[in-house]
């Protein structure tokens, strides 16, 4: 019986017998893990820090609309609100894929209007300066598509323009057709074609930051990052 007690005091205190090199070697494995992760992180770091750079370019150039909100919010996340090192920027691309997308989302309605637009554009013109100067509307049955969807938004700006100048008066009184119809003519187009281009370049930048996001959030979480 004393045998017994004495076999199972040994291998308890062996047990217990934890050195201190031990303890060291333990540390310095899960260290050189850690950093191994951040090396591999740290292509798909760059490649979404990157994808990021641009789209808060198209952002700030496109602040005051939604997308612009949301390309920001995404943008920011990674460049200025990523804790340091390639596994912070892994755990911030969990919210900036999600932006990215709502972005790309609303710059694709935007896309699809602009090009609308574009379309009718040549009969944009005419529908001015025929409501300008008074003349019947025809029978929109007998009208093509892009003649009906020109007077059609020629009529919404101009119930639009007709509200303001009950508002003010004053400020819009020396407001004339003239300026309307040039401004239809040499202007709008040139509007449209810098939208389109701007809104093109958030959607492209925006589908990049989500896919470089889930690129490194997959990579993160394969690699055993805890909450990924």
């Amino acid at each position: 019986m004393t045998d017994v007690k004495e076999v199972a005091a040994v291998k308890e205190a062996e047990c217990h017998n934890v050195t201190k090199t031990d303890v060291e070697d333990g540390m310095n494995s899960s260290r050189e893990g850690l950093m191994q992760m951040y090396r591999d992180l740290d292509p798909h770091a760059r490649s979404l820090k990157s994808a990021c750079s641009g789209l808060l370019f198209f952002s700030c150039l496109l602040c005051g609309s939604v997308e612009g909100v949301f390309g920001l919010i995404a943008a920011c996340g990674v460049l200025c609100c990523a804790a340091p090192g390639s596994l912070g920027t892994a755990y911030a691309a969990r919210c900036t894929r999600v932006m990215a997308l709502l972005a790309a989302a609303m710059a694709l309605c935007q896309i699809m209007v602009m090009s609308s637009l574009s379309w009718i554009m040549t009969e944009v013109p005419p529908a001015v300066e025929a409501l300008c100067n008074d003349h019947a509307v025809a029978d929109t049955a007998t009208l093509a598509v892009r003649e009906r969807g020109a007077q059609k938004i020629v009529a919404f700006a101009a119930t639009a323009s007709r509200q303001l100048q009950e508002m003010k008066p004053e400020a819009l009184a020396n407001m004339r057709c003239e300026n309307a119809i040039g401004f239809a003519n040499n202007v709008l187009p040139y509007m449209v074609a810098i939208g389109f281009s701007l809104e093109f370049g958030l959607f492209i930048t925006a589908l990049l930051t989500a896919k470089a996001a889930k690129n490194i959030t997959i990579s993160a979480r394969n690699m055993g990052a805890n909450a990924m």
